[in-house]
């Protein structure tokens, strides 16, 4: 479990800052994430000392290079899986022992911690969450999806 006073976030520039005492004092992780003006980091999720980044360009909603990094060290060190989600991805959220991954040109399930990932729907989501043995995920126009396994 990570602690109270630690934090994690991601920018367009492809970095990771870390903080382990309520955002004091700053560690910054280089990641190889694709950045720039409509590009980067756009959600980062941790189970223990395993986390997920993913982003890419939103632009290029289809373009699957650059948009996952896994982290196996806490976030030290981030590296790109072989295979990654098919796109640009806005949200990660862990739900069990399977990680979606959501964004404009759909969503994919990862079983491995990362390394290897499946797209199960096609639909257009920003944003995914679980609670409760229950997942939602949200879009444009008001589209609302409930996770079922």
């Amino acid at each position: 479990m990570r602690g109270a006073r630690e934090v994690f976030f991601g920018t367009g520039a492809g970095r990771v800052f870390h903080s382990t005492d309520g955002g004091e004092t700053w560690s910054v992780a280089k990641t190889p994430m694709a950045g720039g003006t409509s590009a980067g980091i756009f959600s980062l999720a941790f189970n223990g000392r395993t986390g997920i980044a993913v982003g890419g360009d939103y632009n290029k909603p289809a373009e699957s290079a650059g948009n996952i990094e896994v982290t196996e060290d806490g976030g030290k060190t981030w590296t790109a899986p072989a295979s990654g989600p098919g796109g640009y991805r806005s949200a990660v959220a862990l739900f069990e022992k399977m990680w979606i991954a959501v964004g404009t040109s759909g969503s994919d399930v990862s079983t491995d911690d990362g390394k290897s990932w499946k797209q199960f729907d096609s639909g257009n989501y920003n944003a995914v969450s679980f609670a409760n043995g229950a997942g939602w995920a949200v879009g444009p126009k008001g589209a609302v999806a409930k996770f079922k396994q």
